[in-house]
């Protein structure tokens, strides 16, 4: 902090900005005091403030030694209504007077002043589209960010997609820029022919491993989900939509909400693709994609149960991914048909009814405290009667993730009491897991009263 007077002090920025204006013409002085703010500083009374931008801009039109000295300051971060005054200027200067002199002073330096003039000079004062995409060609030969920046403000009169496309596949740009084109193409709405052409430059640098390219294929397919037109661009190209999201499921960033959101919809057309996406997902390295595939899942079992059964028990059998079923938990296995998870489980055997066991349904008491046991988890512990691993995945399932608030030691108690109504149920297995149960939550809950009262809980 600086001071200024009687104890008074302001930060080194607002400090500067003064010696700015101390120093400066009046002219000068007063563009700081206009365009060294935020435009967020001028909320309520905005068209006052666009109308003095405008104002002071007519004054620097007439002023070209006040305009060259002010060219460090309006390209350089102090100037964070840069882009508001460059658009004001382009407002006036319909004969492009400044044109080559803030291109070329921008260049490497902060661009929101080149910008925002050459949206004045395109959106509003209207001049010949031809003078601006002379000038950005001319700096796309030494420049490539610098013109694609440009081209962003000037938008669909100077080729900005087009451009976009072509300094990509010329490796000149990034790939991920092609975000800024998810709704808009300068003032005009994207059109699914220019979806269809940013997928396909997109997918394979994100097989690539190019940074955010992911993102941005489901930035374009969330965007057409939210706007309605997803259907149009299935009809387009039905196989680059499940390209595109087979792409992004092999290769997750960070927008799992509109993977889901477009999955989901996707799904009638080909339930067998769709739960095979879902179940990479459910056994992959994003914990946000897991999320939303245990909910895809479960959604669809009663809808599509031969497929989901299929994908996730190809899961469950594969050496690389199985060991996820020994580790969580998925709740989708009670939304299957009894028939579809036996007979799976039929064919595959033992080895499934491990994998299985720990996500099975648990016995509880019904509204009148009758002891129940669901049909799934009868079955198998039935018919896997005589397999320790089965029973014993079992066991370690049913309180796996469980979360326990409140009276602890009471909850524990009350699960002791619960589990006594097994001790005489027809299945051995479910005797044995009642034993166990009740020993288990009984001690439980002498460890959290001894904790409690040395804790003078």
């Amino acid at each position: 902090m600086i001071s200024l007077k009687r104890g008074r002090y302001c930060s080194g920025s607002v400090f500067i900005s003064l010696i700015s204006l101390l120093t400066k013409s009046r002219l000068g002085a007063r563009l700081v005091e206009l365009a060294g703010s935020r435009s967020t500083h001028h909320f309520g009374h905005e068209n006052e403030w666009e109308l003095r931008l405008q104002a002071i801009a007519s004054e620097f039109l007439d002023d070209d030694k006040a305009l060259n000295a002010e060219m460090d300051w309006l390209t350089s971060p102090e100037a964070r209504s840069a882009f508001e005054f460059g658009y004001s200027l382009g407002i006036v200067d319909n004969q492009c007077k400044y044109l080559d002199l803030i291109l070329t002073s921008s260049a490497g330096r902060e661009a929101g002043f080149a910008r925002g003039y050459i949206a004045g000079l395109v959106q509003a004062a209207r001049v010949d589209p031809s003078v601006i995409n002379e000038k950005v060609d001319e700096w796309e030969k030494r420049d490539a960010l610098f013109a694609f920046q440009l081209a962003l403000a000037g938008g669909g009169s100077v080729h900005v997609f087009e451009r976009t496309l072509r300094l990509i596949i010329a490796d000149r740009l990034p790939a991920y820029q092609l975000r800024n084109f998810t709704h808009w193409v300068g003032s005009e709405r994207v059109t699914t022919d220019q979806v269809v052409k940013a997928l396909e430059i997109l997918m394979p640098r994100a097989v690539q491993e190019e940074k955010m390219c992911s993102d941005v294929i489901m930035d374009f397919l969330g965007a057409r989900h939210h706007s309605g037109q997803l259907d149009e661009l299935l009809s387009a190209n039905n196989d680059l939509v499940w390209n595109a999201l087979a792409v992004f499921t092999g290769h997750p960033s960070r927008e799992s909400f509109w993977w889901a959101e477009v999955l989901r919809t996707v799904a009638p057309a080909n339930p067998h693709m769709a739960v095979s996406f879902a179940c990479k997902a459910l056994v992959g390295e994003s914990f946000e994609m897991r999320d939303e595939a245990i909910n895809l899942l479960a959604a669809w079992a009663p809808d599509y149960p031969e497929e989901v059964m299929a994908g996730v028990g190809s899961a469950m059998l594969d050496p690389a991914t199985g060991v996820y079923f020994f580790i969580s938990k998925f709740p989708f296995f009670a939304a299957l048909p009894l028939g579809v998870v036996t007979a799976w489980l039929e064919k595959v055997g033992v080895e499934g009814a491990r994998k299985i066991a720990r996500h099975l349904p648990h016995p509880y008491l019904d509204a009148a405290g009758q002891p129940m046991v669901p049909e799934i988890t009868a079955w198998v512990l039935s018919c896997f009667e005589n397999d320790d691993r089965t029973f014993s995945e079992f066991c370690a399932g049913v309180h796996s993730f469980q979360m326990y608030v409140g009276d602890i030691a009471s909850t524990q108690e009350a699960e002791a009491r619960d589990a006594r109504k097994f001790f005489k149920h027809d299945l051995r297995r479910i005797r044995e897991w009642a034993r166990i149960e009740h020993a288990g939550s009984l001690q439980n809950a002498q460890r959290m009263r001894e904790w409690e009262d040395e804790m003078n809980l």
